[in-house]
């Protein structure tokens, strides 16, 4: 198996781990689409968008629930992944998850916060 230097612990790991990064990047696309529906129109009306792409953008809201826990399994299997190969959860991993869990969780502290 190919060694390389773990980023968080500089000590040779397999290449497994540096795996995690590429779940850690469809976990922040899948938060990304899971708030699609709601935060992102919210965003193009405060930056002028005409009402079509705001109109588009709701047609997402059915499919939140997948994004949500597409989101959370990615998270999952990065932590796994830096895990398995002995490495620490570095803060790039947790600074991902926070960022993906408020992503996931936008449409409800938003309307919250908003109404």
């Amino acid at each position: 198996m190919k060694q390389e230097t773990c980023e968080s612990c500089e000590t040779p790991k397999p290449v497994e781990a540096r795996e995690g990064r590429k779940a850690l990047w469809l976990a922040l696309g899948a938060g990304a689409l899971a708030s699609a529906c709601c935060v992102g129109p919210f965003l193009l009306v405060l930056l002028g968008v005409g009402l079509g792409a705001v109109a588009w953008l709701a047609k997402l809201e059915p499919f939140q629930p997948y994004f949500a826990t597409l989101a959370l399994a990615a998270l999952g299997v990065a932590a796994w992944r830096r895990r398995r190969c002995g490495c620490k959860l570095g803060a790039g991993w947790w600074a991902a998850a926070v960022a993906t869990l408020l992503l996931v969780t936008a449409p409800w502290w938003l309307a919250k916060v908003l109404s």
